[in-house]
């Protein structure tokens, strides 16, 4: 991991009670020191563990200073920048939390950082152990004494800075607790709209099976690759309403329920942790087998009645439209 920026707020806030306290801080943190690298990387690691949705900023919200501030920054893409963001960023976060009771306080840690792709992220850090914030001089400084727990990181979000640049695809992400009013406030908060493709997840999550490392057997061998794909189909397929669990698969298939996450990252694609499987793009994972007379076909079932249908006059017949496949068919046959 390669740091460029790291500063620490506090806003506190006790639940149930209104009024929010913020104390910034003036510098950022030392991005070399090897503490800092160590939150950072933790934080980064723990959120991909998280109930993510992706999508973008709600240019339509009623307050898009996140954004705008974000803008600001990523325009000059200097230390100065960053601290202004996020203290003008954390200033209107207390703004909205101030009045709303159930709302809660915690440190907001704001990163700008390269792991794999060029990021910047806001996490809300809660009753740590074994790691403190404590001011020191004009910051945020961390006090580690054992060990890291974030187990307690409440809400988070990461802007992939390219996408973002080139205001292509998703490039928000964000914990995503729809029924959790923190939730709501946060996500209020980055203007964050949250954009439920479940075609496009459905497609990139094919994607990602089609060149995963295949799960092995109980001898030690891997399945075979149609035949695992048209397992997973049929797991999708018998879930309540279709519904794609990511860490649940990554469970099932890979005993580790954040083998698929960590994939997912490599491989840059977009796929919210929970979302319902798109019909069409599901069948991509489903395979048609047929034999019969020493002729055997083996394709995709989203091929059905588009390359590979049945004669409409003739029930008997099979029409398969593909140039290449007849070019094949006939190069082995010596025509």
């Amino acid at each position: 991991m390669q740091l460029d920026f790291v500063i620490v707020h506090s806003l506190q806030k006790t639940g149930g009670k209104v009024g929010a306290r913020l104390e910034l801080s003036d510098e950022a943190l030392d991005p070399t020191d090897s503490d800092v690298i160590d939150l950072i990387t933790e934080l980064n690691d723990r959120y991909r563990t998280k109930n993510q949705s992706y999508g973008t900023f709600d240019a339509g919200a009623d307050s898009t200073k996140f954004h705008d501030e974000l803008q600001v920054h990523l325009t000059v893409a200097d230390e100065p920048s960053f601290i202004t963001f996020s203290c003008n960023t954390a200033g209107e976060l207390r703004t909205q939390m101030d009045g709303i009771p159930a709302a809660k306080g915690g440190y907001l840690v704001f990163a700008s950082y390269t792991d794999q792709r060029n990021y910047i992220s806001v996490f809300i850090v809660r009753d740590t152990k074994g790691l403190l914030f404590k001011k020191k001089g004009a910051s945020f400084a961390l006090n580690k004494i054992d060990h890291i727990d974030f187990e307690k990181m409440s809400m988070a979000c990461r802007i992939n800075k390219n996408l973002f640049a080139e205001k292509s695809g998703r490039y928000l992400s964000f914990i995503n607790k729809k029924s959790d009013v923190t939730s709501l406030y946060f996500t209020r908060w980055i203007a964050a709209k949250d954009v439920e493709t479940n075609e496009e997840d459905t497609k990139n999550l094919y994607t990602l099976f089609k060149t995963l490392p295949l799960p092995v057997d109980e001898e030690g061998k891997e399945q075979d690759r149609d035949t695992f794909l048209n397992t997973v189909y049929k797991h999708i397929l018998s879930s309540p309403q279709k519904q794609v669990s990511v860490t649940g698969l990554s469970k099932t298939y890979y005993d580790d329920e954040n083998f698929l996450n960590d994939e997912i990252e490599r491989a840059g694609l977009s796929i919210n942790t929970e979302f319902k499987a798109h019909p069409a793009s599901l069948r991509r994972f489903s395979q048609i087998r047929a034999k019969a007379k020493g002729i055997e076909l083996n394709f995709p079932q989203n091929l059905y009645r588009t390359v590979v249908k049945l004669n409409e006059n003739d029930r008997n017949q099979i029409i398969i439209n593909s140039a290449e496949l007849a070019a094949e068919v006939a190069k082995l046959a010596n025509e």
